[in-house]
């Protein structure tokens, strides 16, 4: 399987239409893409309820270099405080 995190350009719900014909990336044309792999991947599962074709939001760029783990263990621990 492959990350949509590692593509050079952001693109999470797709090719961002610059692949090249061999399936390496626009940016880097040393590295595979990242969708092409993602897509091959997702056949070798032969899993139709894998979510490669739900949308994701777009990075919230303020967020880089912070900690989603941190984040979610604050959310959890504010609405633990509030349920109580």
């Amino acid at each position: 399987l492959s990350c949509p995190m590692n593509c050079p350009k952001q693109m999470r719900n797709g090719p961002c239409g610059g692949v090249r014909s061999n399936g390496k990336c626009e940016v880097n044309p040393d590295m595979d893409c990242v969708w092409v792999n993602a897509w091959d991947g997702n056949k070798r599962l032969h899993d139709d309820a894998y979510p490669i074709q739900v949308v994701q939001p777009p990075v919230d760029n303020r967020l880089i270099g912070t900690s989603a783990w941190l984040r979610e263990l604050r959310h959890k621990t504010a609405s633990d405080r509030t349920a109580s």
